[in-house]
């Protein structure tokens, strides 16, 4: 079985979000030719399938009703 949420987008772009949400000042980029753990990676090696079961929350609620450690 697959979850997911209702946004569909890269990696990177959560990521960033979510830093920029903590004000965090780092930055996240993507390499496409650096693999993880050996196994190359590209944005949709984490996305679902065809028939996943999707959530109803979206990122930008889970960020706001979430804390998070500084």
């Amino acid at each position: 079985m697959e979850v997911a949420g209702p946004d569909r987008r890269p990696l990177v772009a959560f990521v960033s979000e979510y830093l920029q949400h903590t004000k965090d000042p780092r930055q996240a980029v993507s390499v496409d030719t650096v693999p993880y753990f050996g196994a190359p990676i590209d944005d949709q090696s984490l996305t679902p399938g065809e028939n996943p079961m999707v959530g109803s929350t979206r990122f930008e609620d889970w960020l706001k009703n979430t804390s998070h450690a500084s």
